[in-house]
């Protein structure tokens, strides 16, 4: 996976800060500062109700190979781009990644009140013999996890499993 701050603009209607490099190119969507070190990471800040992770942004951007999605345009600057809602950009990039990239992807979708990773992990082992296989990791089965687990499918991979939980009524539908 490689999107470019062109494309995250195109698809999210964001606005990049001024001296942006629009050609600059990401394969690690985070949301944990610590993860950009060395990496060609897009940081996805958020406000949370106890932390605000526009308070990493400086310790991101020192890197000449990372960039950052905001909220907060008191932090628009080089590398950066404002959106409304980074969870929301995050969730448009992602759309945007399998329907243009992992297109041919056989995506398998699991979901429920219990039992979520067991048949995740059962799914897995089915479908995976002699398959190309990518399936969400760790407890990553949020409306921020999901985006960032479709985002690192890597092209030409024959079939993905996403574990997805459910927090908000109605968001099974």
């Amino acid at each position: 996976m490689s999107v470019d701050f062109q494309r995250i603009i195109r698809v999210t209607g964001g606005k990049a800060g001024e001296g942006t490099d629009m050609n600059r190119k990401f394969d690690l969507f985070t949301t944990d500062s610590r993860e950009t070190p060395g990496n060609k990471a897009l940081f996805v800040a958020f406000k949370g109700e106890r932390n605000d992770a526009h308070d990493y942004l400086e310790s991101v951007l020192a890197s000449d190979e990372c960039g950052a999605l905001i909220e907060d345009p008191s932090f628009l600057t080089a590398n950066t781009v404002l959106v409304p809602s980074s969870r929301k950009a995050l969730q448009q990039i992602a759309a945007d990644y399998r329907k243009n990239e992992i297109k041919d992807t056989v995506c398998i979708g699991i979901t429920g009140s219990v039992g979520k990773t067991t048949a995740k992990e059962m799914t897995v082992k089915c479908i995976s013999s002699g398959k190309t296989v990518s399936f969400t990791k760790g407890n990553r089965n949020s409306q921020v996890g999901l985006p960032r687990t479709v985002l690192e499918v890597p092209a030409g991979t024959e079939a993905a499993v996403f574990e997805m939980g459910m927090s908000l009524p109605g968001e099974m539908e």
